[in-house]
């Protein structure tokens, strides 16, 4: 399978010599990224593709008062703030330290809402948890890396397991199914007890790219 193109990934562009050279799939290249540094953290939030307002008519379509939703990489986007305003329970799990303590001190009085430090790969929660599941960029990340195809097939699995029996998998993305860097083989692996549904083409803020997509994973047996 081909690997995604890298000069695609319309990730974080910051002027700093610490993250020169460091990767997405990186943890030392986010704890740089989200670090204080001369007593202002850099960014205050920031979101890969878009901002939640970009992607509420699709978030806001399988959120109500008794959704369970996790973001998964969430960074220090305010998407997972503004699910909270209509979900019953929202997570932002994130793998860098730096960032969910931030997260946390930022948004700890918000009802319903809680950020957490974990492993797209082995989240801990219990089986048939989470009505929706939902990532931007963060799969993408992962396969910026050189030997993604192992990590990004235990992500999907991890992911697929937590999702409640007729839950939604959204999976936001630059990546084609088929093609330079597509992920079909994965994301379709005969592991994975989900279908496929409706796709989305979502028109692109930056990049090469004229649109990205979103994917609509519904967990059978539902």
């Amino acid at each position: 399978m081909d690997k995604p193109d890298d000069a695609v990934l319309t990730g974080p562009v910051i002027e700093d010599e610490e993250l020169s050279g460091m990767r997405f799939e990186t943890l030392g290249y986010w704890e740089s990224f989200y670090k204080v540094s001369d007593g202002k953290q850099k960014p205050e939030f920031y979101d890969w593709y878009y901002e939640f307002d970009a992607l509420k008519a699709i978030l806001m379509e399988h959120v109500n008062s008794n959704t369970k939703i996790i973001d998964v990489g969430c960074g220090n986007s305010l998407v997972p703030v503004e699910l909270a305003k209509a979900a019953e329970e929202v997570v932002g799990l994130d793998y860098s330290p730096v960032c969910i303590q931030q997260m946390k001190e930022r948004f700890q009085s918000v009802p319903g809402l809680s950020f957490v430090i974990g492993d797209v790969t082995a989240m801990g929660y219990d089986e048939h948890y989470f009505d929706v599941v939902m990532e931007k960029g963060c799969l993408d990340a992962i396969c910026s890396g050189q030997n993604y195809a192992k990590m990004l097939l235990l992500s999907l699995q991890e992911i697929c397991r937590i999702m409640k029996p007729g839950g939604l998998f959204l999976h936001f993305t630059w990546a084609p199914l088929d093609g330079l860097g597509g992920r079909g083989p994965y994301l379709l692996h005969p592991s994975l007890d989900w279908e496929l549904g409706k796709v989305s083409r979502i028109p692109a803020t930056g990049g090469t790219q004229e649109f990205n997509f979103c994917y609509r994973f519904v967990k059978r047996g539902g």
